[in-house]
């Protein structure tokens, strides 16, 4: 089994201050209208929703642990549409889902399985993905 793991922080504080400067269209850079649909989503496993720049900062993070799990940063490879962080139907639980230049680069690493977990504090969000192969 072949394994790459990789970790991302992000201060909401930052992400909402990008917010205020540039608005919509910064959150169109990083989320696909896929992934934006979940902006609003519900409440957290604690009963409390988090901010719009929480849920960006995560989804942030997401995307740049998932960039460094391929090996590569946002930008010149890949970017931040290449890597969407969505929730499954009837649950909170986020996947990845890769497409263009990110899925291409993990077939070619042998990447098949993703998995991920996303969280929030006040100050910061945080998100840790693993990309696995299986052997059979």
């Amino acid at each position: 089994m072949f394994i790459k793991i990789a970790t991302d922080l992000c201060d909401p504080k930052r992400i909402e201050k990008v917010l205020k400067r540039h608005g919509k269209k910064f959150i169109a850079r990083i989320l696909t209208p896929e992934e934006q649909e979940y902006l609003e989503y519900g409440l957290n496993q604690k009963g409390v929703k988090p901010s719009i720049s929480h849920r960006v900062a995560a989804r942030y993070a997401a995307k740049e642990a998932v960039a460094k799990a391929l090996g590569t940063g946002i930008g010149k490879e890949i970017s931040f549409q290449d890597i969407l962080i969505l929730k499954y139907k009837n649950s909170s639980a986020p996947y990845i889902k890769l497409v263009n230049n990110a899925a291409k680069l993990a077939t070619d690493l042998g990447l098949t399985k993703w998995d991920i977990s996303i969280s929030h504090e006040k100050e910061m969000s945080v998100a840790v993905v693993i990309g696995y192969t299986e052997n059979n």
